[in-house]
């Protein structure tokens, strides 16, 4: 065997055995928690991703025993969502989430772990905890009442122009035999109607939900650079297409602009161009003219204004930071309001004994106001409307956005699980399991697997969340709900990181529902052939095959039929 041969075998067996020692000291480290703990010698590798999300290997893994099945969902990142029955080295239990959310400086963000983030700039979503503050002290007071009444103000116009779209086309659909106003686009009109609610609180850029209708800037810059039609001179694509292309293909624009050489892939980067000069007007616009705002604006303008004020302490935001800020909370946030409506929907849909309750309790919050929703003031009307509410936190709490929670120890740390405290090693990764979280009976009750929004309903005297106690004065974060555990519910993270736009998402959501179910039911379209049973378990069937990319999404959509009751 000659020489080169023998080194390279030499040399295999060496990072084997390394691979060996590794291993073993892993577990060795795991059990010294005195945590239950699994191991497996496989890593959640890339390429791991990319096997267990093969449709053959998902129906294996849902015939797995249950354990088994958790892990293998736990290594896999676009399946996390799935795990829902162990605690390991993943986290499921209220305290020790509100001790982790409660660690500050010990339980870290591994904001290198979030460079896909920064596509136009760092942000207080992706930056690591020595920068947050400086971040927050900038982003969080633009998330305000005025701001808010925006967002409502757009969910009630994108929503009716939806329906109006969807009214205008054909009642039938070739795929289906339902009678009945058939829905097939429901993904992709709520990642438009979310976005366009966006485009014009953040940005101040109203966008029509029809693409017949222009769009048009509420104020004025000196050019029709925002326009529809012919993109602007030195543009590829018109404000409208730029944002639409880059929010609904999200990953593949951030995949292709940080894997691939530009020349591989030149329409991307021209849309991102686009996208990153149109931002840059609009915070040029805003810092000339921050002094004639009088306190109005959006969301841009605001923490333009903010920024200004903090000019003189030597504190501010660069453009940038103001541009990476307003990106990630209105382009790439919308896929989380977005995907929640289409749960909701399909839930409705699929349980129609929970719909009954809703309609009933909406129709009751509903009854007094106009017929025009359009004059339906947000500080009237949406604190009333805690039936949307009770179903949006339900479709959060069985669909969180971010199924997993991720943070870093540099050095070890305690945790306290029951009445035992544990050693965690440095260089742990603690996730919070949102999963396991959200299906525990010792939170939820018996019916914890249930969809049931009714337990939310502070009306409802049977709620096992009534078992916990209230705060007197209400739950502000969502009223005329029962606020559960602290700690039991993770959708909106927590602690300092806590999510600074769960407002902006709950007003839109609510104002959404309100208008699209008055005097509306849903159900699920059929196909030729088959039964009730048969369009359930193929509606089951695609909500099952969620992935989690930027946030918890159905791949697929799922017929509905929308009618008048």
């Amino acid at each position: 065997m000659s020489p080169t041969i023998s080194l390279l075998i030499a040399v295999v067996i060496s990072y084997h055995l390394y691979l060996i020692h590794l291993y073993l000291h892993r577990r060795s480290q795991a059990k010294a928690t005195g945590l239950p703990y699994f191991s497996f010698p496989i890593g959640d590798t890339k390429l791991w991703y990319i096997i267990l999300g093969l449709p053959p290997v998902i129906w294996v893994i849902e015939n797995l025993p249950p354990r088994l099945q958790d892990y293998v969902n736990t290594s896999c990142y676009l399946r996390r969502w799935n795990v829902k029955h162990r605690l390991s080295c993943y986290i499921a239990d209220a305290a020790a989430t509100r001790e982790v959310f409660a660690g500050r400086g010990k339980y870290i963000k591994p904001s290198w772990n979030l460079m896909h983030m920064r596509l136009f700039g760092n942000n207080v979503v992706a930056c690591d905890d020595t920068e947050w503050i400086h971040h927050r002290k900038h982003t969080k007071p633009p998330f305000n009442e005025h701001n808010s009444a925006l967002v409502w103000q757009q969910a009630l116009v994108q929503t009716t122009d939806m329906l109006a779209e969807w009214e205008s086309k054909p009642q039938s659909s070739p795929e289906y035999t339902s009678s009945g106003r058939i829905i097939t686009s429901s993904r992709q009109d709520f990642r438009r109607l979310a976005l366009h609610v966006m485009s014009s609180a953040a940005f101040g850029v109203s966008l029509s939900f029809s693409t017949a209708t222009a769009a048009k800037k509420d104020i004025t810059i000196g050019s029709d650079v925002f326009s529809d039609g012919e993109p602007s001179k030195g543009y590829s694509r018109t404000w409208r297409d730029a944002l639409e292309y880059i929010s609904m293909n999200f990953i593949t624009v951030v995949a292709t602009v940080s894997m691939l050489p530009r020349w591989a892939a030149p329409g991307t980067v021209r849309v991102v161009q686009d996208v990153e000069k149109y931002l840059n007007t609009l915070v040029s616009y805003e810092r000339a003219n921050v002094n004639e705002r009088n306190g109005k604006g959006n969301l841009l303008s605001a923490i333009v204004r903010k920024d200004r004020n903090s000019e003189e302490k030597g504190d501010f935001l660069t453009d940038r930071e103001i541009v990476g800020n307003i990106f990630i909370f209105s382009v790439a946030g919308h896929e989380t309001t977005a995907s929640t409506l289409q749960y909701a929907l399909v839930m409705l849909a699929l349980h129609p004994e929970m719909q009954d309750w809703f309609l009933r309790r909406l129709d009751e919050q509903l009854e007094g106001l106009p017929v025009d929703a359009m004059q339906w003031d947000y500080e009237k009307v949406y604190e009333r409307l805690s039936a949307p509410r009770c179903l949006m936190y339900e479709i959060l709490r069985l669909f969180p956005p971010v199924p997993g929670i991720l943070k870093w120890i540099s050095t070890e740390q305690s945790l306290t699980v029951g009445n035992s405290t544990h050693l965690l090693p440095g260089g742990t990764f603690v996730t919070i399991n949102a999963g396991g979280l959200h299906h525990n009976p010792k939170y939820w009750g018996t019916n914890a697997d249930a969809f049931d929004p009714s337990r939310w309903d502070l009306e409802n005297r049977d709620s096992f969340l009534k078992s916990f106690e209230q705060p007197k004065d209400g739950w502000q974060e969502a009223p005329g709900l029962y606020r559960p555990l602290q700690g039991s519910f993770a959708s909106f993270s927590g602690g300092q990181r806590v999510c600074l736009g769960r407002k902006f998402a709950s007003v839109e959501f609510v104002g959404v529902m309100a208008v699209l179910m008055r005097g509306r039911k849903v159900s699920l379209a059929r196909m030729a052939g088959e039964t009730e049973d048969m369009a359930r378990d193929r509606a089951w069937g695609k909500v099952r095959k969620s992935i989690a990319l930027s946030a918890l999404v159905m791949m697929d959509d799922v017929g509905l039929v929308l009618e008048e009751r």
